[in-house]
């Protein structure tokens, strides 16, 4: 094929009517050098990730590569969490989950690619946690390097905005959890390959060379393997062969304008509909208060969807992570909850109004879009926009563009500071406290197996064994595998590798006997915040009630529940107690549910017996209580 102009390839493909050409041709070498310092720019500021440990799902994953391999083997798959009735009430009994964990809840996701990754890291480095820190900036830099290949398609030839809208993705502070959460790697993995194959349509409409093909269905299947919301990618090409036509498909129905794709969207769209085949007919997928399953819930996907969706958007736009606000930020936050939600808005319509016709500015609103809405069916989380951030990326370069052309006028120049305070500033000083909370983490680990060495003689475990009941403890991520991390750390009385490597059995039955043989165990009765009341009974009862609050109040305890409806008697009997549901106070502002003030808890053994060890955490500690039946006490988190 004899080389082309930039001109020509743009006449050919129909595009010279956008208001922003893509660019076809390499940049020049001044443009392809500062992009690569900005990049590199961009991982010096993630250099402190390095600085921390592993935590909450790294745990789970390490330990099975370290005691369980097998569970890895039989299905290259550590993403699948709770898949079955029988996991939910094995792992309830022992305390891994809690004891208001429902048998229906399903944390089951495929990613056989990132889990084959995170195989290869213990493999090479033990999953040493700078080396892990290390692989996930890699990542999150080819990832960056992609963005930019992606967008420059989009801007003029040889533009210097190519560097800006990098330097906003890259910079954005919602990454740093992608970056220093290795279980959350998924999304840097799914990325790459996400924006490699788009790279690779993009490629095929220019060259029609059969490498890119190539690179586009392999690419996509990756990107399936890797993460779910890699199913977005053939209506994310549709809209792009919609926005930007071929030669002569302009005029008529919008159907005309997929017809010279067909073929590749017809390969598309039957990968994808394979994909979902077998990942639903296969059992996968999730279903909890926090991961809702439109299919089982659609009354509560539609509740929550506008919430979901208004929230993320904000997290873009703003940078403000609103959970950092509070469980519920309109109403514990309400005036910086507002304030963001109203810039964020703001965003839109000024962008809407200067760019609504761009039609660059209208394909990447739909991708964000397209990837908000598909965040509708979880809880706000900062970590999951990092896709949408691509798009989001392009829109606030063209409206900074915009503005800076207007900048005679007062309102633009206020405008453009703003928007250069928000995604040059405050965004990397996100990051960088981002980063400093979740090293905050390894403090609170360490804090917690100080604490219980000072109270249980690890060396001499009783043959009887030892039962650890946390009264009230919710330390975020912390608290929900914190009894795995122990398990690792700490001695459990048994070689739980030589274990459940000798055990021939059944796959939950063998888990079910290595926990058994375990001379130590450690399970929460509440991950309650703040101040708690607490209440002896009798020799083998005790209460809990939240002092002013609920008993199920954030996303950390409704991760384990498919539903909030309970009923006063409503119990839970599991091998060391058993929990009942003493008092309800329905909130008159939530639509849906009940809220649990106070549990009873029935042990079936005294509470003075040898083998039972009550902790309470107060003042940054995890102190041990001694319960005298007819005793009360106010137990305060500080």
């Amino acid at each position: 094929m004899a080389a082309r102009t930039v001109e020509e390839h743009v006449r050919a493909l129909g595009w010279r009517h956008g208001a922003v050409k893509p660019s076809i041709e390499e940049k020049g070498a001044a443009v392809r050098w500062a992009t690569a310092v900005t990049i590199g720019f961009a991982t010096l500021l993630c250099a402190p990730a390095m600085l921390a440990g592993t935590f909450a799902d790294d745990i789970l994953h390490e330990l099975i590569f370290r005691e369980f391999p097998e569970a890895f083997a039989r299905t290259l798959n550590i993403f699948s969490f709770m898949k079955s009735p029988a996991e939910v009430a094995l792992f309830r009994n022992w305390g891994v989950l809690p004891w208001w964990a429902s048998n229906d809840v399903r944390i089951d996701f495929f990613r056989p690619i990132p889990s084959l990754i995170h195989a290869v890291d213990f493999a090479l480095f033990s999953y040493a946690p700078v080396a892990v820190h290390v692989m996930s900036i890699a990542w999150y830099v080819a990832s960056t390097w992609l963005v930019s290949r992606v967008l420059a398609r989009f801007f003029p030839e040889n533009s210097r905005l190519i560097l800006v809208a990098v330097a906003i993705f890259a910079l954005n502070g919602s990454h740093a959890v992608n970056v220093q959460w290795a279980a959350n790697r998924n999304d840097l993995i799914a990325s790459v390959f996400m924006l490699g194959a788009f790279l690779g349509w993009l490629r095929w409409r220019e060259t029609r060379r059969a490498r890119e093909l190539v690179l586009l269905f392999g690419a996509y299947l990756a990107a399936l393997l890797s993460k779910e919301s890699g199913v977005l990618l053939p209506v994310m090409i549709a809209t792009h062969a919609l926005v930007f036509p071929s030669p002569g498909t302009k005029s008529g129905p919008l159907w005309r304008r997929l017809r010279p794709w067909r073929r590749e969207l017809l390969a598309l769209g039957l990968i994808t509909a394979g994909y979902l085949a077998a990942y639903f007919l296969s059992g996968h997928g999730a279903d909890s208060m926090v991961y809702i399953n439109p299919a089982h819930h659609p009354v509560r996907w539609l509740e929550a969807a506008p919430r979901a969706f208004t929230f993320h958007l904000a997290t873009l736009a703003t940078g403000v992570h609103m959970l950092m606000l509070g469980q519920a930020p309109l109403t514990d936050a309400p005036i910086p909850s507002l304030v963001a939600i109203g810039a964020t808005f703001g965003f839109v319509v000024l962008a809407f109004v200067l760019l609504r016709r761009e039609r660059a500015v209208q394909f990447f609103a739909v991708w964000v879009g397209l990837f908000l809405l598909q965040l509708t069916t979880t809880f706000p989380d900062a970590r999951l926009v990092y896709m949408a951030s691509v798009g989001f990326a392009f829109i606030v370069t063209r409206v900074l563009a915009v503005l800076w052309e207007r900048r005679a006028a007062l309102a633009p120049r206020l405008a453009f500071a703003v928007l250069v305070l928000l995604h040059f500033i405050v965004a990397p000083i996100v990051m960088q406290v981002t980063f400093h909370i979740m090293r905050g983490f390894d403090t609170s680990y360490e804090a917690l197996r100080s604490d219980l060495r000072a109270s249980i003689d690890y060396d001499r475990l009783p043959d009887s064994g030892t039962e650890v009941f946390f009264l009230n403890w919710n330390q975020r991520e912390t608290s929900a595998l914190a009894g795995l991390w122990l398990s690792q750390v700490e001695p459990t009385g048994i070689d739980v590798h030589a274990q459940l490597s000798s055990d021939r059995g059944e796959y939950v039955a063998k888990i079910d006997r290595a926990f058994s043989k375990m001379k130590i165990h450690y399970t929460p009765l509440s991950f309650l915040l703040g101040e708690v009341d607490l209440r002896v009974v009798d020799d083998r009862t005790i209460t809990l009630s939240p002092a002013g609050s609920t008993f199920f109040p954030t996303i950390f305890e409704q991760l384990y529940m498919t539903d909030n409806e309970f009923t006063v008697g409503q119990s839970v009997e599991l091998p060391n107690f058993t929990a009942t549901i003493e008092e309800l106070s329905r909130d008159p502002s939530v639509r849906r549910g009940t809220d649990v003030t106070r549990v009873r808890f029935v042990f079936k053994e005294p509470i003075d017996s040898a083998r039972y060890r009550f902790m309470a955490w107060e003042a940054g500690h995890l102190r041990p209580v001694r319960l005298q039946p007819g005793s009360s006490m106010r137990l305060a988190q500080r």
